[in-house]
């Protein structure tokens, strides 16, 4: 009996996923201190009933 919860729980849940991407530029007065960046937050989730 606790397989068939456990089991259900799996098959009734959702999923979800969150992406966020972010872009960075740096300009400092000396040219050799200028930097760029680039980078994707990634978040996945799944949600049981």
């Amino acid at each position: 009996m606790a397989s068939q919860s456990i089991t259900d729980a799996l098959t009734s849940g959702t999923a979800s996923a969150d992406i966020r991407y972010r872009y960075e530029f740096v300009d400092q007065d000396n040219p050799l201190d200028n930097a760029q960046a680039s980078t994707i937050r990634t978040r996945l989730g799944y949600r049981t009933a």
